[in-house]
């Protein structure tokens, strides 16, 4: 019996010091798996740093890697005027694996790309994301919170947690970085805590790096890119068609009478009119499409994954844009009208040169037609 007892005594021994093992490992493993998720955030954090267009597009790639490994669903991020680069931006960026979303809203043409923009948030969200990035510059801490509102349009509005974190370089507010998810209590670990802290300084430093280079391609009196920017678009576009197979498209669009309109409404104004025009090409572009001003009063837009036909829905939209907006100048506002020019990749040209020629020959071609529209390249 005496023996029984010991041989149940070491089991039970044994036992205790399995579960010991197993509960190593368990935190080994967590700690690995940790560490690999951060390796790779890093890893691309450096690796990405040239292939960034801009400031937004270099933080859009950092937030595709670092939200998976985060239980968030969205990330956001808030950019403060550094750099020259204009007035504060805001964007959202969702899963890109749709680790939280349906197929159905991966689908809808507002989340082009898998970008959340600014325009299909909900206002209070958009409101409460401003108030927490003002209030994260105060604390090296990370802030959680809470706000009832929706992501997406259609969507019923739920409590959303917030974790907020600041970007700062010494004294200087850079901005902030916000997760957002609907989930109760999402779960955020002292090591990733600590790991997001720490990350903050090396995006802050890089967003400033980012955001001096930008400048360095930008079009000083309307903010769009110059127009060295747009020919290494362009070639980079013409690359991945020899991969995707996937045609894209040149607009250009020139204001029409643009000596006249500075003659009459004086140089000032017609500085607005280029800004006002500048606005509104942005803001009818997708992220993924770029804006430049090509010379003078001509502007270039490239619209990527785009066939001429959907270039032509595009032109003769923003055309009606341009004929029903009244360009605020100072005393006054003026009305002005646009031609524009096509030319797709490579239908329309198998080149950088081509393509631009032929799409200079389009807007000309509108021009001479008199009745201020585009044509597209022959």
């Amino acid at each position: 019996a005496k023996h029984v007892q010991t041989a149940f005594e070491h089991k039970a021994l044994a036992l205790e010091e399995l579960e010991a093992y197993k509960s190593e490992l368990l935190r080994v493993n967590a700690n690995l798996h940790r560490r690999l998720f951060q390796v790779k955030v890093l890893l691309s954090l450096w690796s990405e740093r040239d292939k960034a267009l801009d400031v937004k597009d270099f933080l859009s790639r950092f937030l595709e890697t670092l939200l998976p490994g985060l239980p968030f669903e969205y990330g956001c991020v808030i950019i403060r005027p550094i750099a020259d680069m204009g007035s504060e931006t805001i964007f959202a960026k969702k899963v890109p694996s749709g680790k939280a979303a349906s197929q159905d809203s991966l689908e809808d043409p507002s989340e082009k790309d898998g970008t959340l923009w600014t325009d299909i948030i909900d206002p209070e969200v958009k409101d409460f994301l401003l108030q927490e990035s003002s209030a994260c510059m105060q604390t090296p801490s990370i802030r959680m919170s809470s706000v009832v509102g929706s992501m997406r349009g259609g969507v019923s509005p739920a409590t959303i947690t917030v974790l907020s974190l600041r970007l700062k370089q010494g004294d200087d507010p850079l901005g902030s970085v916000h997760f957002l998810t609907e989930q109760t209590n999402p779960q955020v670990s002292v090591g990733v805590n600590d790991f997001l802290l720490n990350l903050s300084s090396q995006v802050s430093a890089q967003l400033q790096i980012q955001a001096l280079s930008s400048t360095t391609r930008l079009d000083p009196l309307t903010r769009l890119f110059n127009r060295g920017y747009l020919n290494d678009r362009l070639r980079e576009e013409i690359v991945r068609f020899s991969r995707k197979r996937e045609p894209f498209s040149l607009v250009l669009l020139e204001i029409d009478r643009f000596t006249q309109v500075s003659g009459i409404h004086g140089q000032a104004s017609t500085d607005e009119v280029l800004r006002g025009v500048a606005s509104l090409l942005k803001r009818s572009c997708r992220g993924s499409d770029a804006v430049c001003r090509y010379s003078g009063p001509v502007m270039a837009i490239l619209l990527t994954d785009t066939p001429s036909a959907g270039a032509k829905i595009f032109a003769e939209n923003v055309r009606k844009s341009v004929e029903t907006t009244e360009f605020a100048s100072p005393g006054m506002s003026v009305r002005i009208t646009v031609s524009l020019g096509i030319a797709e990749f490579p239908a329309d040209g198998d080149g950088l040169e081509a393509l631009i020629a032929q799409a200079e020959h389009a807007l000309q071609a509108a021009k001479e037609s008199g009745c201020n529209t585009w044509k597209s390249a022959a």
